[in-house]
């Protein structure tokens, strides 16, 4: 895991940089400093506390699988979050130009069904949840390695994904992420939720759902939430109706939640005796999308499927 201050960021990070803190609500000069008057601004000076701004480049934010690696970036106080998967492909095959630019777009298109399919809303010390967070999700494909955090290695029909150890036809995320050249958009869908840190749910072989660190285990009760995008919504008998879950998007959360710790308006002390041992921070994971098609979510808990998921971090 590596940080970068603004000067370090790779592009899309550092546009996204500039635009978040010299747009049209004005300029903060550091923290706790001056503020400069935006686009139409009166100009007036108020300092106030704001959010840390985290900018990690090659990242998991220990998600639950480990083979994830994205970016990161939260602008301190911005109304979005921002996870960009580089990426280049490289082709084990010869295959038709016109192939590869479909595949290309499947990515991409992939990488939007993703984006805005979710938020964070964080508690203030009043109780609401008034101040939230999209969870901006995209994909890159670049022509070449500078860029990637993972290589999408694409394979032909019929072949293994990885030799001797996978099934004919399977796509994989490990060390790169692997599909085919005809992979389906929706289960380019699933395999990103991997790249995004998240595990297989889907009933498989006793050995792999026992010792694989890519699934969530036997015992796990999402085995059984069979519509949901990592587990067997991504098939072809579900269509775009696949479901996401506000539990795929928890280590995001966290991460966030943690640049409003010691803001006043956020944190909650937590005394013993008269004195002060710690301090939390709580937010929520909202879905914004119910599933692939974009529809609206539901409004009430599910099995499986709780309207929020709620998150605490603390600090002594």
């Amino acid at each position: 895991m590596q940080y970068h201050t603004s000067d370090q960021l790779i592009p899309e990070l550092e546009l996204l940089f500039e635009d978040a803190v010299s747009g049209s609500q004005g300029i903060f000069r550091g923290p706790n400093q001056e503020y400069e008057a935006g686009k139409g601004g009166t100009g007036t000076v108020s300092p106030s506390p704001r959010p840390k701004t985290i900018a990690i480049h090659n990242t998991d934010l220990d998600a639950p699988f480990v083979g994830g690696n994205f970016n990161f970036l939260y602008n301190g106080g911005a109304s979005e979050a921002k996870i960009t998967f580089n990426t280049h492909m490289s082709f084990t095959k010869p295959f038709l130009q016109s192939d590869k630019d479909a595949l290309k777009l499947k990515l991409e298109a992939a990488g939007r069904i993703w984006s805005e399919a979710a938020e964070l809303q964080v508690r203030d010390i009043s109780g609401n949840f008034n101040h939230r967070i999209k969870l901006v999700f995209e994909v890159n494909v670049f022509p070449h390695s500078k860029y990637s955090n993972k290589r999408t290695q694409v394979h032909p029909p019929g072949g293994k994904s990885i030799p001797f150890f996978i099934q004919k036809d399977r796509e994989t995320v490990i060390r790169d992420l692997n599909i085919f050249i005809k992979s389906k958009k929706n289960v380019i869908v699933h395999e990103l939720g991997h790249v995004f840190g998240l595990r297989d749910e889907y009933e498989d072989g006793w050995f792999n759902m026992k010792f694989s660190a890519g699934h969530v285990g036997p015992n796990s009760p999402f085995v059984k939430d069979k519509i949901a995008i990592m587990n067997e919504g991504a098939d072809d008998r579900w269509g775009d109706r696949g479901e996401f879950r506000t539990r795929y998007f928890i280590h995001f959360g966290r991460a966030i939640l943690k640049s409003f710790m010691g803001l006043p308006n956020f944190t909650t002390p937590i005394t013993h005796n008269g004195r002060v041992v710690s301090r939390t921070v709580v937010g929520r994971i909202a879905l914004l999308k119910k599933n692939i098609a974009s529809d609206p979510p539901y409004t009430s808990d599910q099995p499986h499927n709780p309207q929020f998921s709620v998150i605490q971090i603390a600090e002594r």
